[in-house]
């Protein structure tokens, strides 16, 4: 099974804050800066301006979201829409604090109703409507978003939805606009490795193996922690004539060590199988029970146990040394004993 990118990872960036100054340009810390907007707000609640009052709101919701203060954040993000409701980045930050919290039709009601907008809003909105079924909405908004202002992350949430919408219709056209707009977003963000891994599931999904292990390579050289462009590298290795089979062990492991779920641990216990490493094999799928959700990936792996337990019980008249494998397999075999087994004492 190969990674997908989560929509956590394809939220629009939230505008920064304006910056506050001493002065001589010395920078003010979070919590002076708190007592800077709150002093300013009740100086401003006496003729001040509706768009410097929406400002200067906003300005200590960013403030008080750093200091994770996220509920109190939200309501000065109402406060400046209140008082201006064409303020776009409380509008924006405001929808993206719904949408991290799954309130997808208020995010869309906080980002729409208004001519004013941006990039970030826009790419915001579009994935809100996208996570309501409105994908069309969604496409044009992420497209208007990129000839805006060219935005790497409009053009990763295009590439998402397009390679979702093609998974669902099988339409080759939508996986090519798809993978046009994942190469447009490793242009406009080249040490993004998020973007270049995009890119590569694309390019694999499309057949074109080669490719996609170069853009894997870059993704994992660009943060060598990204468990699934490890996995994913090395299972397109595997398909690649004459790749090195230790560089797909190296990859597989890596992921593995980084990111021990059900998926990467069933491939490294296939991959261990195959190179007749039989208590490796049998760890890794052990585990691989132990980690699936309950359900199909459960029963999955315990086939895959159940199979690597047969091929070592068929081994033993060959190989008799394979009957002291290790201590995995009677644990293993208490995880998924072969018909006619009894599971071992405790």
């Amino acid at each position: 099974a190969r990674g997908m990118c989560a929509a956590g990872e394809r939220l629009g960036s939230s505008p920064q804050v304006v910056v506050v100054s001493r002065r001589g340009d010395e920078p003010v810390g979070d919590v002076e800066a708190e007592r800077m907007y709150e002093l300013a707000l009740s100086r401003a609640a006496v003729g001040g301006s509706a768009s410097d009052v929406a400002d200067l709101q906003f300005n200590l919701g960013k403030v008080r979201e750093r200091l994770g203060r996220v509920g109190e954040a939200e309501k000065c993000y109402r406060a400046a829409v209140a008082a201006w409701s064409e303020h776009v980045p409380a509008r924006t930050n405001l929808g993206v604090i719904l949408l991290r919290r799954g309130e997808f039709e208020e995010a869309i009601e906080a980002m729409s109703g208004s001519e004013a907008s941006s990039s970030e809003l826009e790419t915001n909105l579009g994935l809100a409507l996208e996570q309501v079924g409105r994908r069309e909405e969604a496409v044009a908004l992420y497209e208007r978003a990129i000839a805006r202002d060219g935005s790497p992350t409009a053009w990763t949430n295009l590439g998402a939805a397009l390679c979702s919408w093609a998974d669902e219709t099988d339409d080759v056209s939508l996986r090519r606009r798809a993978l046009e707009a994942h190469r447009a977003a490793t242009r406009a963000a080249p040490d993004d490795a998020t973007a270049h891994f995009n890119l590569a599931t694309t390019l694999d999904d499309l057949g074109e193996t080669e490719p996609a292990i170069d853009a894997y390579r870059t993704a994992v050289d660009l943060f060598p922690e990204y468990a699934d462009a490890h996995n994913n590298l090395a299972l397109a290795l595997e398909r690649a004539p004459g790749a090195s089979k230790e560089d797909i062990a190296f990859h597989l492991q890596t992921a593995a060590d980084l990111k021990p779920d059900f998926d990467i641990l069933s491939n490294l216990a296939e991959l261990r199988a195959a190179a007749g490493d039989i208590d490796a094999a049998l760890a890794a799928a052990k585990t691989a029970v132990k980690l699936a959700p309950p359900g199909p990936d459960r029963d999955a792996a315990r086939d895959l146990l159940r199979d690597l337990l047969a091929a070592w019980r068929d081994a033993l008249p060959l190989c008799p040394a394979a009957a002291t494998a290790g201590p995995a397999l009677e644990d293993a075999q208490e995880e998924a004993p072969l018909a006619g087994d009894d599971p071992p004492p405790r």
